[in-house]
């Protein structure tokens, strides 16, 4: 299962947008056997003065995320959304995709 989350940050904003997802994906692997994430931001020179598009990757390496161990989605989804709402530029877009 992977999820890919994205969403436009103001550039002023984008550091601290960083710091804190990267805080929380580090504290979602340590909780989480099996999770892997990844963080990117868009490189696009039509993007190079406006808002940033942010990229987080959320895996769960062997289809854990139903383990009984793992977290809901919406858990996760919720805890990062509330800590980074004030900086977005718009709406977060989770699309979910498994692996063919």
């Amino acid at each position: 299962m992977h999820r890919y989350v994205y969403y436009r940050v103001a550039r002023e904003h984008l550091a601290p947008v960083l710091e804190t997802v990267r805080g929380h994906q580090q504290r979602w692997q340590a909780r989480c056997a099996g999770l892997l994430t990844e963080l990117y931001v868009r490189d696009d020179d039509t993007e190079r003065n406006g808002p940033a598009t942010v990229m987080e990757v959320w895996r769960w390496d062997g289809g854990l995320e139903s383990a009984p161990l793992a977290p809901p989605w919406s858990v996760i989804e919720g805890e990062v959304l509330a800590a980074t709402r004030a900086w977005m530029a718009g709406d977060r877009h989770v699309e979910r995709f498994v692996r063919a």
